[in-house]
């Protein structure tokens, strides 16, 4: 039995969820069957799987640390699932179409501690689906600020949120998973993970985001903002693979 790779210190054993498993959830919500809850590799010979109770790590954490992320996940799925709707307004293009979302109400330390702890677990896991979750020199770093509870400067690990949406009212892929992206975005590297019904944004880099992207970074003093982005111009999830792979068709941020 290993080791926790949080503390170091207690032996990790149980299901520590990568992606916190309410999300899951919510990936199942309304379906029959597990029919809807898909999640696609970004392997050239990877297709979409069934996951019904989500992925996880039974070499990630101890019990007491798995405790340890249980408020920040809780914060996140209250604010990005089972809130959105009634906190969240909508800002829109001239032409009509959904620009970015705004929360007023939301605490935007506690959705950036919710952002780095996934952030973390990514990276900590090895598990396939998590492959490119490679942060380097700032591993370390980011340990400190998960055992803190600390998510630091939000010009450190700069973090932006998205939603998906969709204008088809029965469209399941706005519930689908995709394995995460390191990607450079205007010359700073950058991680998207992706969940049920959205996706975060995180910048592991030294170099400062570009004065367009930072204006959809979670700051304080101004209220949380949430990209919102359409799925019905984006392949079905099934050829989502491809369309990320090849053509790092990413979301735009704001």
């Amino acid at each position: 039995m290993r080791n926790c790779k949080l503390c170091l210190a207690r032996p990790a054993y149980g299901k520590s969820h990568i992606i916190p498993e309410a999300f899951h959830r919510y990936m199942l919500a309304g379906s029959p069957d597990i029919s809807g809850a898909r999640m696609v590799g970004l392997g050239p010979d990877e297709h979409p799987k069934r996951v019904p109770i989500g992925t996880y790590d039974e070499d990630l954490l101890c019990p007491p640390c798995e405790v340890r992320f249980g408020p920040w996940d809780t914060y996140g799925a209250e604010c990005l699932i089972q809130n959105f709707e009634r906190d969240a307004a909508v800002r829109l293009y001239p032409n009509g179409t959904p620009h970015f979302y705004e929360a007023a109400i939301w605490d935007e330390s506690r959705l950036r501690m919710f952002a780095l702890s996934i952030l973390w677990r990514a990276a900590a896991t090895t598990r396939p689906f998590y492959a490119q979750v490679s942060i380097g020199p700032h591993e370390e770093r980011l340990h400190r600020l998960i055992l803190a509870g600390d998510p630091g400067s939000p010009d450190d690990f700069s973090v932006t949120l998205g939603h998906w949406y969709s204008n088809s009212s029965n469209n399941e892929w706005t519930k689908g998973g995709l394995s995460p992206l390191r990607v450079r975005m205007d010359g700073v590297n950058v991680v998207w993970l992706f969940f049920s019904g959205g996706w975060v944004c995180i910048k592991c880099d030294q170099r400062p985001m570009s004065r367009e992207n930072a204006r959809a970074t979670l700051y304080p003093g101004r209220p949380v903002r949430i990209v919102a982005h359409p799925l019905d111009d984006s392949p079905a999830l099934v050829k989502l693979n491809d369309a990320y792979r090849k053509a790092k068709k990413l979301p735009k941020l704001l």
